[in-house]
Parts: structure tokens; sequence; C-alpha cells
């Protein structure tokens, strides 16, 4: 009875069926197979699916790449264990402070840099894998009296060389946020069966407002406006091996102002190798 059917009666049974339906239905008859094969009804099924997908359907989609697009999500749901199964296999670790946390970044799954406090504040690193409770927090920074720690920043690289981890964190006096404040840069090294160590690497006393720091295999980028009425940015490149910080110049005077942009809204690219864009 449901093969005599006409084709828009199918269309108005197929939309209502899931993708693993639809594909057994294609085995069911050669008539099945060329109506299921049309792109309304893997754009329809495409556009009414739950199932984790990208963005779609789109005119140059086909029917072919629609269906083994939702093929593809049906079997990752599937397989994908439940909320209930996925939080069991997650390790947790509870971290009481009693202090006010400000900011917090994680740096490579395993240190969790914070920055706590009410009067005098701290940067700190707690190691999350470390089963000591004594060793696990690490004091980096005390930031000084009367300042506010304006920016916390992490990020890392794995080189030939090795693994190479920074923290930055920018502070500046509290209810003084139109002047420069000063950028720290520590370097994280940690060796098998010794505590965490933090080097301090660079220190700018002016540095820029509102930085923002990019890593490469060679170099480390940061960059900011340099004041609140200038909107020409600040570029600093440290050479993560030998620790040289080199400043790049301002932009040429008749640069149009236009054509400077915010350092939080900043397009930075950095390659491998030598090459840079701003």
């Amino acid at each position: 009875m449901l093969a005599a059917m006409p084709a828009d009666v199918l269309y108005k049974i197929f939309i209502h069926l899931e993708v693993i339906d639809l594909v057994r239905l294609q085995q069911v008859s050669s008539r099945f197979l060329d109506i299921i094969d049309e792109r309304n009804v893997w754009s329809d099924a495409y556009r009414k699916s739950s199932l984790p997908q990208s963005r779609g359907p789109f005119v140059w989609q086909s029917s072919a790449y629609l269906r083994s697009a939702l093929i593809t999500s049906a079997k990752l749901k599937r397989t994908w264990p439940t909320r209930s199964a996925w939080l069991k296999k997650i390790p947790t670790r509870d971290i009481m402070f009693t202090e006010t946390l400000r900011h917090f970044q994680l740096l490579l799954g395993r240190w969790l840099i914070v920055v706590i406090g009410d009067g005098e504040k701290q940067v700190c690193c707690y190691d999350l894998d470390s089963e000591d409770e004594k060793s696990k927090k690490h004091v980096i920074y005390h930031v000084p009296s009367g300042a506010d720690v304006a920016y916390l920043g992490c990020t890392d690289v794995a080189t030939t060389d090795g693994q190479f981890s920074f923290v930055a964190f920018m502070h500046r006096t509290v209810y003084d946020e139109e002047n420069e404040g000063t950028l720290k840069v520590y370097k994280l090294t940690s060796e098998t069966g010794s505590p965490v160590c933090f080097e301090l690497v660079l220190e700018l006393c002016r540095g820029p407002r509102w930085p923002h720091i990019q890593i490469a295999p060679q170099v480390l980028l940061i960059v900011g406006r340099a004041a609140p009425d200038n909107y020409h940015n600040k570029t600093w490149i440290m050479d993560i091996r030998t620790n040289r910080v080199y400043k790049l110049p301002p932009p040429a005077k008749d640069r149009p102002t236009e054509m400077a942009v915010h350092a939080d809204r900043l397009p930075v690219k950095i390659f491998p190798g030598t090459n840079m864009t701003l």
C-alpha cells in the first residue's frame, strides 16, 4: 500500500522520519530509492535534524553530500556516551577560594592560573594533577597595594626544543584605567619530580592598554593600544628561546587614523618561520 502512494504523499511522510529510517527505506525498492534520493528530501531532513552538524543546507550542497553528512552525524550521536556516563569519566577537583576569584585561565589542561584577593591580590597557580595540598598552590606574583589586575592571559606552543608556556598579566592602579599599566610575562617550566617554576622573562612598565598575546614556534607577540586617545598600537616581539625583546617602530605619522583598530579587535596572525600579519 505504501509503495502505491503518490510521490507527493510519500514526501509528506518521509520528512517525519529519522535519517536511519530514510536509509533503510532506500533499500526497500527502486522507487523509494529514487524518491528519497531527491535533494528536497535530504535538505528538509538536514534542516529539521537535531543531530550535531555544520550549517546548512546551502544551494551548492548536493543530495549526496547532505545524505553523507546526516549519516555521519547519526553515527556520531549513536556512539556518543550519555551525559551520565560522560560525567563519570571526567575527573573533578574541588578548589575552595577563601578570597574573591577575579580572573582565571587554564594552561596545558593542568595548571589553573588565577587572580585572587580582596585587598592584597595575588596571581597564583594551582596544579590540578597534584595530590599534595601543600604543593598544589604556587604564588606567582603579589600585586602591589592599591593596584588591580586588568588582564590575564596564558598561551603555549610545542616545538622541537620542547614545550614553551607563558603567563601574562597587567596590573595598574585601581580607578586609573586611562593610564598604562605594568605588563609582566612569566615562562613556566616544570620537570618531572620538581615543583613548577615561573621565570620572569619580560616586564613592560609602560605596557599596552588592553594587551593581546599570541605565540608561535619561535616568537611571542604582544600588542595593544598605546593610550586612550591614540588608536595606533604598540607591538613587542620576544624570541622565546633567548628571551630577547624587540619593539616594532610606530606607524608613520601620515598614516590614516581610520586604518588603526582596537587591540581587542586586532586581527593578528603568526605563521611558522618569520612571517607575521597585523
